[in-house]
């Protein structure tokens, strides 16, 4: 049967807190499932808001889906049995941070760069490090502003990851050289990839630099 695996293997997380079904949220019509600074991930994952969206979709009803989702009309005929493969999401967008040092129209209409650290956001963070402390999951960030300028990414980076982490780094590539330490460390703890300026293949540490594209 044709089968979306998004519900199960993807989820976002808002600068406020909240998690929503799939990478994003203006994908389907779901909303928020729960606020990760109020309750256990563990039980957002199993709101009944989620569930019944996976049970929609396992049935092959997409309503919940909205026109503008890329991955609806290129579903594929797939196993059910494979959803059983996410007992939890192995896909995390991290919106979390709206610090960065650009003020792109695109995105905001004033600077927001600020020198503290922000504790919701290194709260977010800490509670996603001991989650998924012994489980395999893709950290994608961070959708809301640029990691190299939030020191609560700062941080957090700092922890010792295990080789179940994948990293893939939003960034518009500014305050790489600054950060470069920073970038390095988390190469070799398969940082895979960075976009907005992206790199389109994993390359090793000391030739990040030379592989960030211009942006379009």
């Amino acid at each position: 049967m044709k089968l979306c695996t998004e519900p199960w293997s993807t989820v976002t997380i808002d600068y406020n807190g909240d998690i929503k079904p799939c990478l994003c949220a203006d994908w389907n019509t779901v909303g928020a499932i729960g606020n990760i600074l109020d309750k256990d991930l563990i039980e957002i994952l199993n709101s009944e808001k989620l569930q019944l969206f996976k049970s929609q979709i396992s049935n092959g009803n997409y309503s919940s889906c909205t026109e503008i989702c890329p991955v609806k009309d290129h579903i594929t005929d797939k196993d059910p049995s494979i959803i059983d493969n996410f007992t939890v999401p192995n896909k995390i967008l991290l919106s979390v941070d709206i610090n960065c040092n650009l003020a792109c129209e695109s995105c905001r209409t004033h600077n927001i760069f600020s020198s503290k650290i922000n504790n919701d956001t290194l709260t977010i963070l800490n509670k996603i490090y001991d989650f998924y402390y012994d489980k395999q999951v893709e950290l994608q960030f961070d959708g809301a502003g640029d990691l190299f300028a939030s020191k609560a990414y700062q941080h957090f980076l700092q922890k010792k990851f295990n080789d179940n982490f994948r990293f893939h780094i939003i960034t518009n590539g500014n305050l790489l050289k600054k950060q470069k330490k920073i970038v390095e460390n988390n190469n070799k703890r398969k940082a895979s990839a960075v976009g907005k300026r992206t790199l389109k293949t994993k390359v090793e540490p000391e030739k990040l630099f030379e592989n960030i594209l211009p942006l379009k």
